[in-house]
C-alpha cells in the first residue's frame, strides 16, 4: 500500500488493481496537461476552420447558382426586349405604309374631286351658253 501511495503522490500508476483505460487517460492527461490542452486548442481549431470553410463553400455554390439564374433571367429579358424592339419597329413601318396609301388615296380623290369640279363648271358653262345663245 505504501507503494500505491507513492506512485500516486508521484503521479505514477497504482499498483493495487488493474488499471483501467480511464484511469490512464486520466494519469496521461494530468502528467502530460500542456500538451492535450495544446492538442485540443489545435484540434478545435482545425474543425472550426473546416466547418466554417465548409459553410462559405456553400454559400458561394448558392450565390453562383443565384448569379446564373439572375444572369439567364437577364438574357431572357434582353431577348424579349429586342423581340419588343423589332415588333414595334415593325408596327412603326406599317404604319408608315398605311399613312402613305392613305395619303396617296387622299390626293387621288382630291384630284378625282377637282376634275369632277372642272367638269361639272365646264358642262354648266356650255349648259349656260348653249341657253344664251338660243
Amino acid at each position: 500500500m505504501a507503494d500505491d501511495i507513492h506512485n500516486y503522490l508521484t503521479g505514477r500508476p497504482l499498483t493495487a488493481g488493474p488499471e483501467t483505460a480511464i484511469y490512464c487517460f486520466q494519469k496521461f492527461v494530468h502528467n502530460h496537461a500542456g500538451s492535450v490542452a495544446t492538442a485540443a486548442v489545435v484540434a478545435h481549431a482545425i474543425i472550426l476552420g473546416l466547418v466554417i470553410s465548409t459553410v462559405m463553400y456553400f454559400r458561394a455554390e448558392d450565390a453562383r447558382q443565384k448569379e446564373a439564374i439572375a444572369r439567364t433571367q437577364a438574357e431572357q429579358a434582353t431577348a424579349k426586349e429586342g423581340a419588343a424592339r423589332v415588333e414595334a419597329e415593325q408596327a412603326k413601318n406599317a404604319e408608315q405604309e398605311q399613312r402613305k396609301l392613305a395619303e396617296d388615296w387622299a390626293e387621288e380623290l382630291r384630284r378625282t374631286l377637282y376634275v369632277s369640279r372642272w367638269r361639272k363648271s365646264f358642262a354648266e358653262l356650255l349648259h349656260f351658253r348653249d341657253i344664251n345663245i338660243r
